[in-house]
């Protein structure tokens, strides 16, 4: 009797630490299968991420409208007019000095160009105009 007792002790012991095996196998599997599934969410987070930086930088350009103008001015955070300015600033620095002084030019003389406007409109042919230009700033 007592011997039979002792052998379902350990039979019951042998089934529980079957038991115990089966739990901590599962668990390691199911990290391993967590530890891949995290490398996937990785993987597929960074080709997320390279698929829209290169749409950003690419998609306006085949786009109708005025995409890639609003694609710009968001990536400078600059309205439309200051992100042009900007750009046209640093693809041309002369060119920029230049359109700057004709505006300047147009701007100091607006009455004598209006009034010449108006002749040659009356006239219908060209007009030669006079008009002030400054001194150059030293």
């Amino acid at each position: 009797m007592m011997l039979a007792r002792q052998t379902k002790k350990v039979s019951d012991g042998g089934e529980s630490l079957e038991r115990v095996a089966a739990d901590v196998g599962d668990y390691l599997r199911s990290a391993r299968l967590r530890q891949e599934q995290d490398w996937w969410l990785w993987g597929g987070g960074g080709a997320g991420l390279v698929a829209g930086i290169l749409l950003t930088l690419f998609l306006p350009r085949v786009l109708a409208g005025s995409v890639d103008m609003a694609v710009a001015s968001t990536a400078m955070n600059a309205y439309r007019w200051n992100a042009g300015i900007s750009l046209m600033q640093s693809g041309s620095p002369g060119g920029w000095r230049s359109l700057v002084d004709a505006s300047n030019l147009v701007r100091a003389n607006q009455e004598a160009l209006r009034a010449c406007a108006g002749a040659a409109a009356k006239a219908k042919k060209e007009q030669r105009c006079t008009i002030n230009v400054a001194a150059p700033a030293q």
